[in-house]
């Protein structure tokens, strides 16, 4: 299977418990290079909806919100 054009996968550095502030700055490099409004989520937190949002803006914030959560989880070994 090859890569399709327009697509790219970033693989988030591994976190084993040693070393944390190398993984730290990589992370962070990481959870930047995914736009903006990860990096504000991550700085000021996210708050859950008591239902699914059904607007746009909160489905993206929704989306952005799994894609913090998918990167630091898919970084612990």
């Amino acid at each position: 299977m090859g890569i399709q054009e327009g697509t790219f996968s970033i693989k988030p550095p591994l976190f084993n418990g040693t070393n944390f502030i190398f993984w730290k700055v990589k992370i962070r490099a990481l959870l930047q290079s995914l736009g903006v409004d990860v990096w504000e989520i991550v700085e000021g937190g996210y708050q859950y909806p008591s239902s699914i949002p059904t607007y746009n803006a909160g489905k993206k914030q929704c989306e952005t919100n799994a894609k913090i959560v998918n990167s630091i989880l898919g970084s612990l070994v």
